[in-house]
């Protein structure tokens, strides 16, 4: 969670808390996605809109992707690179 700041590692520990960032997605659509850690498994997983994301995309079950993380005026972004 280095790429995360203090406070939204704070944040983010609280229960079913989740913080909202910017995505810039394969097909160079931007959108706000939210940043969830699911402590039972251990991992950060993005959701809401991560379904209609996938489908804009068509990423399916076996899709290799990138996830890029980098500040934009401090707010956290994320870019997906779909790996052919």
């Amino acid at each position: 969670m280095n790429f995360l700041t203090s406070n939204e590692r704070y944040n983010l520990e609280q229960p079913k808390a989740e913080i909202s960032a910017t995505l810039i997605e394969p097909c160079l659509r931007e959108c706000t996605i939210s940043l969830r850690d699911w402590k039972t498994n251990s991992m950060m997983v993005l959701v809401n809109p991560w379904n209609e994301v996938c489908m804009r995309n068509e990423l399916k079950q076996g899709s290799v992707i990138h996830l890029w993380s980098f500040r934009r005026n401090s707010r956290l972004c994320f870019v997906l690179v779909l790996v052919d």
